[in-house]
């Protein structure tokens, strides 16, 4: 809010993106999917005690690049806020399922009910982000759905333990 307030009193071009769930390697926040990609990839158990019936609209880092650079190179904003994410909705649980895809053997699970930050704080339910505005104004299309993101996650992760 203070942003587009300075745009409104003193022509300061401000723009917000709205991100959720930002994930990817080398990224610092200790969540899912984060804990689930690392376990799975250095072969060690996981068990998340809660969290399969969280749908949460989780965006890989190279997307959120992309929308942060098209934002930034775009000349004029008539918003001042538009959504930098994937668009969609899976369950935690969807995204377990789709590591041991991705990594035949893993040895993770999710528990039921709502995800929990540090195994105590529910997350908040915001549902997908709608990323028309984006789209519209300066071209931003997700790249990667919750899959191609889990993948190239894993990928890389394998990269960096064997050069």
């Amino acid at each position: 809010h203070l942003g587009r307030t300075y745009r409104i009193t003193h022509g300061i071009e401000n723009v917000n993106l709205r991100t959720s769930w930002v994930y990817g390697p080398d990224f610092p926040r200790l969540r899912i999917p984060r804990d689930i990609v690392e376990a799975a990839v250095e072969e060690r158990e996981l068990h998340v005690p809660s969290g399969a019936d969280s749908k949460i609209d989780h965006t890989y880092v190279d997307d959120f690049v992309d929308g942060t650079l098209r934002a930034l190179d775009h000349p004029e904003h008539p918003y001042h806020a538009y959504h930098i994410a994937s668009g969609t909705c899976p369950t935690v649980a969807d995204m377990v399922d789709i590591v041991k895809k991705l990594v035949p053997g893993a040895r993770i699970s999710v528990g039921p009910g709502v995800y929990k930050h540090a195994g105590r704080v529910d997350i908040p339910r915001k549902g997908a982000l709608d990323c028309t505005r984006a789209a519209q104004v300066f071209g931003y299309e997700p790249r990667f759905d919750l899959e191609a993101g889990l993948a190239a996650y894993v990928d890389q992760l394998r990269a960096e333990r064997c050069p």
